[in-house]
């Protein structure tokens, strides 16, 4: 594995600026590697790390970070920029708190799984997760905050949202510039005057199914305009507006 990623670089140098190269990097992307060490942060081991930043940065393309929760909360905001794996050991208990300022998890690197976290405490504005890559997954975790948002994709594509709890006084997902990613099977509990779900000008194959939005002003938007989305057996009550569109050709189905 270690072998063919230079010469998959070297290609996509090769034909850099061409729609070949857009093609190759959307839609057959590089596979991740999937074994490597593990790190451990919180805990009695002799070699845990205290931070969760520490480890990262010492962490080899393929580790796993795996946190415990006995040190839980975790206060610092932690910047992801390697494929690895970080997951917690209960999402109920494994808590990062962000400080009430800046992102919690910024993610910068393909191919990050995040799972089993509690995230909360993201700054006025900011992400519990925020994503600036492709073909990340996160999965099962918990996201909560006050005025702030829990994940958001910034021109990033290929993405998995899936199984996480959101319970936010903001926007609980955000795709912006994004297209070709997979959100489904969240349950997100949001307050009045905000949204569950929104879109800005991302289309070509968002999937947004199979969602549990309530509590809300909008439980799914897209706008700006959002294009050739699919949006299908979602559950959303107690919202002033269930779904609302700027777009087109979107597949709204069995919600």
């Amino acid at each position: 594995m270690h072998k063919k990623i230079p010469l998959v670089i070297g290609i996509a140098i090769l034909f850099l600026g061409t729609c070949i190269t857009l093609s190759v990097a959307i839609d057959n992307p590089i596979k991740p590697i999937s074994s490597g060490n593990t790190l451990y942060v919180g805990g009695t081991g002799p070699k845990n790390y205290t931070s969760i930043q520490e480890a990262v940065d010492d962490a080899k393309i393929g580790d796993t970070v795996f946190v415990y929760n006995d040190s839980s909360p975790y206060i610092e905001n932690v910047v992801i920029d390697k494929p690895i794996n970080l997951i917690g050991e209960d999402k109920n208990s494994t808590m990062i708190h962000g400080g009430g300022s800046g992102d919690v998890l910024l993610v910068s690197a393909y191919w990050v799984n995040i799972k089993e976290l509690n995230i909360r405490k993201m700054g006025k504005n900011s992400y519990g997760i925020h994503i600036f890559s492709n073909y990340n997954k996160i999965k099962n975790n918990i996201i909560s905050g006050y005025r702030g948002r829990g994940i958001g994709l910034e021109r990033s594509n290929g993405n998995n949202i899936s199984s996480n709890n959101f319970f936010m006084e903001g926007y609980s997902i955000v795709l912006n510039n994004s297209k070709k990613n997979s959100i489904y099977d969240n349950y997100i509990h949001i307050k009045s005057y905000t949204v569950g779900i929104r879109l800005f000008s991302s289309s070509n194959n968002n999937i947004v199914s199979e969602n549990t939005i309530f509590d809300g002003d909008i439980g799914i938007l897209l706008f700006s305009p959002s294009n050739n989305n699919i949006i299908s057996e979602n559950t959303i009550f107690d919202c002033a507006r269930g779904i609302e569109i700027i777009g087109h050709y979107n597949d709204i189905n069995n919600n």
